[in-house]
């Protein structure tokens, strides 16, 4: 198995560890936990990174929304409070992977939020193995998950210089 020059990013549910401590004694909480990971975890098939939950910007759709596509291309992996995607970049843009991958992780932002749940997060370029059963490994993970921690300190997702540079 090579690795694959792949977009990633590392998002980080912020509070995670109160919120599992709370929940022992709170049942609202373990709800509201609970149903936050079953959302997340309806990303780790294909589907959920379709175009029809987002809207592309008009420059994207004179040059043609199927250039936008990332469903076929997109690991996804969640774990605690933890959750891993991928975009393998073979045959496909960054401008158009990287528009459309920001797009998909504002909708699941936005849904988090509405849950009363925040999260930080980083998105890098660079090699990476990502397989459908859940296996990540590669710098590019090593990288995205240093710029959630050590860049994006606040409630956020922040894009690394090197892929800001590509």
């Amino acid at each position: 198995m090579d690795y694959d020059n792949r977009i990633v990013a590392f998002i980080d549910i912020l509070g995670f560890s109160s919120m599992i401590k709370q929940s022992e004694t709170d049942p609202l909480i373990m709800e509201k936990l609970l149903k936050a990971l079953k959302y997340l975890k309806n990303y780790e098939s294909p589907e959920g990174w379709n175009l029809d939950t987002i809207e592309i910007e008009e420059d994207a759709q004179k040059r043609g929304v199927d250039t936008f596509k990332i469903e076929d291309k997109t690991n996804v992996t969640c774990f605690s409070d933890s959750i891993i995607v991928s975009v393998n970049l073979s045959g496909m843009g960054i401008n158009e992977a990287i528009s459309t991958l920001i797009a998909n992780l504002s909708y699941i932002g936005a849904y988090l939020l509405t849950e009363g749940i925040l999260v930080r997060g980083g998105i890098t370029i660079g090699n990476l193995i990502h397989t459908k059963d859940g296996i990540v490994l590669g710098q590019a993970l090593i990288d995205s998950y240093r710029t959630e921690s050590k860049i994006a300190i606040f409630p956020r997702i922040v894009l690394s210089e090197k892929l800001l540079n590509q």
